[in-house]
């Protein structure tokens, strides 16, 4: 596999990525989120319970299926968050860093009411 601005995977596979320990400034949500899966092609997605507050923290994605082994080359990535689904979301930010390190994360708010469970996307892309 060679290095392309879209990281892309061979069929019937998937990498399954964690976000880890992201906590909000507000008291409603803290800690890890659940498994994220990146299919053929595809931008990652996850959904999380959140409530008011500002993302902070680090962001820690775990390449865990062994198709990472067979890419070595996909190991610079980019992931741009995107507006959350939900009612009154806002705000974006991004991450850069290596798979399977610790990315930065650059405080976007999430406002409003009923804030619900909102989805992210999560575009992987590399040089």
């Amino acid at each position: 596999m060679s290095k392309s601005n879209t990281i892309q995977l061979t069929n019937n596979t998937q990498y399954i990525l964690v976000l880890h320990s992201l906590s909000g400034s507000g008291d409603y949500w803290s800690g890890d989120y659940p498994p994220a899966y990146l299919r053929p092609n595809d931008t990652l997605i996850f959904t999380n319970s959140l409530d008011s507050g500002d993302l902070s923290g680090s962001a820690r994605f775990d390449i865990l299926d062994t198709v990472y082994k067979r890419c070595p080359d996909a190991t610079n990535v980019q992931l741009d968050w995107h507006n959350p689904v939900g009612a009154a979301n806002y705000g974006s930010g991004s991450v850069v860093g290596n798979t399977a390190g610790f990315f930065n994360v650059g405080s976007p708010t999430i406002s409003g009411d009923n804030v619900g469970h909102p989805t992210f996307a999560w575009t992987v892309t590399g040089p």
